[in-house]
């Protein structure tokens, strides 16, 4: 079955660049070049930016951070375990502040924390697996970049509560291949692939695509599994 073209999903690269996280778990986010805020804590500034003065900051307690950081004006920030691959916390960054600027208008309860490896939320807060494209060596693929919200600011971004997420984070493989499969136009055949190319005709395939319609995917995952969904 033929698939529409996804509409308005940006493509992301993944490069190298000239500088190294330092060993130790961390942030990473853009500070205005003269900040009148005291983040009081360690910091380490990497690279200039259009968006400031791309800065590692040591970990302290999340919530005083992030207050902190909203106070400076920052849009974006990244959780930066130690042993973070580089590129990796650019991608992530780099969609932080896409997705401020998706939200910038609806929800203004920035910054948007990131990270390129499954993060530990705290009970009040949520982990989102975005699928994200993902243009390398002249590929197109897809990557997962993971969101940190609070459950409320959950609930208003998918417009209800959140179906399993379990489920879903352990079948992302499955998900991003049917992203490949409606990129080559090789949806299945049957009812739930002809409701996605319907679904696909004014959105393109996200992770709040997904939540929004859980049991079409289960569906989906099912049967390209061969099997009932659990």
């Amino acid at each position: 079955m033929t698939a529409p073209q996804a509409h308005a999903e940006r493509w992301f690269t993944l490069t190298s660049p000239g500088w190294r996280l330092p060993p130790a778990d961390g942030l990473l986010t853009a500070l205005p070049r003269q900040p009148t805020t005291d983040l009081h804590t360690a910091r380490r500034a990497l690279a200039c930016g259009a968006d400031g003065l791309l800065t590692w900051i040591a970990t302290g307690p999340l919530p005083v951070t992030w207050v902190a950081l909203r106070g400076l004006g920052v849009r974006a920030a990244v959780l930066t375990p130690a042993g973070t691959d580089e590129g990796r916390a650019v991608l992530a960054h780099q969609f932080a502040l896409h997705l401020s600027a998706l939200r910038s208008r609806s929800q203004a309860t920035g910054p948007y924390l990131t990270s390129s490896a499954p993060p530990s939320p705290s009970p009040d807060a949520v982990r989102i697996p975005h699928l994200v494209a993902l243009q390398h060596n002249q590929h197109l693929g897809d990557t997962v970049v993971w969101e940190l919200m609070t459950r409320g600011d959950a609930y208003l971004w998918l417009g209800g509560p959140l179906p399993d997420q379990a489920y879903f984070e352990r079948h992302l493989p499955g998900l991003v291949a049917l992203r490949a499969a409606a990129r080559a136009h090789q949806l299945p055949a049957g009812p739930p692939g002809k409701q996605l190319t319907r679904l696909l005709a004014h959105r393109y395939l996200s992770i709040r695509l997904v939540y929004q319609h859980p049991y079409l995917f289960r569906r989906l995952l099912a049967d390209s599994r061969g099997t009932h969904s659990p």
